[in-house]
């Protein structure tokens, strides 16, 4: 497609969500600007919108295919989608020239600062994320704060942005971000008033050439942090000693490193802030230990921000948990069925067989998908020393029985793990149901993406529960 001439435009790659939402801001801003995409057929929905929006901004250009480096070397900026990697030659040849690369996520802080005295605070994590904001999200209203929760979460930050430019009276009190590790590679420096690093767990190792790679993805959401919440028990989100920077560390038991202020668990099952007991770990709805940590999280990022705790916890403790995440489907003749669709790595799926084995008399986990490039070694160990039945299927069926079986053979101990493979995952229900008794849980956690045979997570927990329900009808 042919270029409308432009003075030195912005440049948006990228027609997903992300990108959409980019190009719909620069039309309200009325910006000059190029709308790009790697593809020769986008989806039709963006493309359509995209055409729509060229009708009414002529300032917008459209175009796909092959990105072009001249064009990316004389732009005024790139802003690159979550899922367009630095590394295309082209994006290469822009940043050796000086272009500024930058995502969403920078665009949105900048603004709002400019803008207003709103809090940003922003989460990432392996694990846990949506959980984490969408709780704080209720937390901060029942506090009776005006509240946004965006990101990674799947609301575009930018649409967001573009309301509250409409209406300078229209933004937030407090902009809860949910951030990914794609997200987080583009951003210079989120100077947040919270940053907070749930975990770190070996994920999208299919885009990363090591977990070291992927961890410092995750911990750039400290640079220029006010105050950061940070796992104590997971060494790899511990950031280091900067000065006019105040550190809360959250453990189900009490942290003991230096120059933080602890939020934990005591002998008592009392949740204690800085000292001071706030509530009990049991008046929470959600269940489970790997949600003790999200609530402490929570809790911790509630006290970093000056939010009051006591009036956040009406809408805290009522907080049900999220779908496909640990979800509990049914109990069906003294068996139970646990939805973990969003279980798309390892370190998540570990978590639930963690939380979930010590309340079952045996536990028959369903797994399997796109493993990302996963090495599945620890999650064999986990499954050999916790499950009874493990039934996989999908494009990494193959890879995760090898890893179970040479986990065993390294052990050299029997092991209570039986091995099966499904073709599906209607099947894979099936085997489960014929080999549950009384007392079991089967678990769908599938330690994988959901891409190779689903449209996301979402519709492989639905189909999940669906083929459980007619099951258990029948």
């Amino acid at each position: 497609m042919q270029l409308i001439a432009t003075d030195t435009p912005s440049v948006v790659i990228g027609m997903g969500l992300t990108g959409m939402a980019c190009a719909r801001y620069f039309c309200k801003l009325n910006k000059s600007f190029i709308l790009m995409d790697t593809r020769e057929q986008p989806p039709e929905h963006a493309l359509a919108e995209a055409q729509k929006l060229q009708e009414s901004h002529p300032k917008m250009s459209l175009v796909l295919g092959d990105l072009d480096a001249d064009t990316l070397v004389h732009a005024k900026q790139l802003i690159l989608s979550p899922g367009i990697p630095k590394s295309l030659p082209a994006i290469e040849s822009a940043k050796k020239a000086g272009v500024p690369i930058l995502g969403d996520i920078q665009l949105f802080v900048n603004q709002v600062r400019a803008h207003s005295e709103a809090k940003i605070i922003g989460v990432t994590g392996s694990n846990g994320k949506s959980t984490v904001v969408t709780a704080l999200g209720l937390a901060c209203k029942a506090a009776g704060l005006k509240t946004v929760v965006a990101g990674n979460i799947g609301v575009p930050v930018l649409d967001v942005l573009a309301q509250a430019l409409a209406n300078d009276s229209d933004f937030a009190d407090v902009y809860i971000l949910e951030l990914s590790s794609f997200q987080l590679e583009l951003v210079q420096r989120a100077s947040l008033d919270v940053a907070s690093v749930l975990n770190v767990s070996a994920d999208h190792m299919d885009r990363y050439p090591s977990l070291a790679h992927y961890c410092q993805a995750k911990l750039r959401i400290y640079f220029g942090a006010q105050n950061i919440v940070y796992n104590v028990n997971d060494m790899l989100t511990i950031p280091p000693l900067m000065e006019h920077v105040t550190r809360y560390g959250f453990a189900i038991k009490k942290p003991i490193e230096e120059a933080q202020i602890p939020i934990y668990v005591d002998g008592d099952n009392n949740i204690v802030v800085d000292k001071q007991v706030v509530c009990s770990a049991a008046d929470f709805t959600v269940k489970g230990e790997h949600n003790v940590e999200n609530i402490l999280a929570v809790i911790g990022i509630l006290y970093a921000s000056s939010i009051d705790i006591q009036s956040a916890l009406k809408g805290l403790i009522a907080f049900p948990g999220l779908p496909h995440r640990c979800q509990t489907v049914k109990e069906a003749k003294h068996v139970t069925y646990i939805n973990d669709s969003k279980a798309t790595n390892v370190g998540a799926a570990i978590a639930a067989i963690k939380s979930i084995q010590p309340h079952c008399k045996n536990l028959i986990l369903i797994a399997g998908g796109d493993g990302k490039g996963a090495d599945f070694s620890t999650f064999a160990t986990t499954v050999n020393a916790d499950v009874t039945h493990v039934i996989t299927f999908g494009r990494d069926a193959e890879e995760i029985n090898t890893a179970i079986k040479a986990q065993q053979l390294k052990s050299g101990q029997a092991t209570q793990c039986a091995l099966h493979q499904s073709t599906h995952l209607q099947d894979a229900v099936d085997q489960a149901y014929r080999l549950a008794c009384e007392g079991d849980v089967v678990l769908l956690s599938p330690a994988c993406a959901s891409l190779d045979m689903f449209s996301g997570f979402e519709q492989r927990g639905e189909q999940f529960s669906q083929y459980v329900e007619a099951l258990t009808h029948a």
